[in-house]
């Protein structure tokens, strides 16, 4: 990607230790992230999808860690409402593929878009992505769904 980057960090919070009544362990937790050149506007006009790839790993309440996760990132912006729709698919371990089986689909739609930004910041499912390069030719950002926390990126 040329006007932004995107990845999923996994980290371990060694100071943040915690008793859950049987003993001492780890914080772990991965966490999404997606930057780049803003926008801060709308597209305009022009071709409304954008396509590339979302990462995730999954989480549980407990902060156990497990499978890291890869898929199919497709975006379409509507003109005529200003919104936006996000479809991840084809979500496999990325650890072993073939084996894997499919996860599945994560879909939203019809998140607000307002000034280069569009999502929606519910405590799960939630995602929030915006428009980078000059003329909106890249969309990136972070989500939260079904215990996967990640982030995305697409080209248009």
């Amino acid at each position: 990607m040329k006007y932004s980057t995107f990845s999923l960090d996994y980290s371990v919070i060694q100071s943040g230790l915690f008793d859950d009544g049987t003993n001492l362990r780890d914080v772990r937790y991965y966490f999404g992230s997606s930057a780049g050149m803003a926008t801060n506007t709308n597209p305009v006009s022009g071709s409304a999808a954008w396509r590339g790839v979302m990462v995730g790993g999954q989480v549980s309440p407990d902060s156990i860690v497990g499978d890291v996760v890869r898929g199919d990132a497709t975006l379409i912006f509507d003109f005529t409402n200003v919104d936006m729709d996000v479809f991840f698919t084809n979500i496999r371990d990325l650890n072993n593929r073939e084996a894997s089986p499919v996860y599945p689909n994560m879909t939203w739609k019809n998140l607000p878009v307002s000034n280069g930004r569009f999502g929606e910041n519910l405590a799960d499912p939630s995602i929030e992505g915006r428009f980078y390069g000059p003329n909106h030719e890249e969309a990136g950002g972070i989500f939260e769904r079904n215990q996967i926390v990640g982030a995305f990126g697409a080209t248009r």
